[in-house]
């Protein structure tokens, strides 16, 4: 499945990928995966370690910016939804991989009752809620001390960059 190009040609896409900004890189590839992979547009269960097999059919985006798309991807509704419902986890060519277990089932399951039912909801991390348990193991008011402490350390260096910018002229 991977595309053979020229060097030279190869590494001057990569460079003018990476000169975007994050954003647009995970915009444009978002829309190439979903284009190209029908896997993916399908929302089928995706093989463990398909990040890396991606990563490989696009060296033209940061590795970061492909891991970025595939976790988006695994944390919507839709695809907790075919966990759920499919039996087989697949590779970017649609052919199965390995079969899904109970655990994987039911992790999906929790995962999507604990999300928003919005058609864009997205999924919590599955360590999210240990740290709520310790979030209400910390008192209330030591709790906004350092809620307060926080602010106050954004806005002094929200105050540093602003005094290292140049001004305008």
């Amino acid at each position: 499945m991977s595309q053979q190009h020229n060097p030279v040609l190869q590494l001057a896409l990569q460079q003018a990928m990476r000169d975007k900004p994050k954003r647009q890189q995970v915009k444009e590839a978002t829309d190439l995966i979903y284009k190209r992979f029908g896997v993916l547009r399908q929302f089928k269960p995706l093989a463990i370690g398909i990040h890396e097999a991606l990563i490989a059919e696009l060296p033209q985006f940061d590795p970061v910016v492909v891991q970025r798309v595939i976790q988006r991807h695994c944390c919507t509704a839709r695809y907790l939804k075919a966990m759920q419902r499919e039996q087989y986890r697949y590779k970017l060519d649609g052919k199965r991989a390995a079969e899904l277990t109970d655990a994987e089932k039911d992790d999906a399951k929790r995962r999507l009752d604990g999300m928003g039912t919005g058609k864009d909801a997205v999924a919590a991390p599955a360590d999210a809620a240990p740290a709520a348990a310790v979030a209400d193991a910390v008192p209330a008011g030591e709790r906004q001390q350092a809620i307060e402490e926080v602010k106050a350390e954004l806005n002094d260096l929200i105050k540093l960059i602003d005094d290292s910018k140049p001004a305008a002229e």
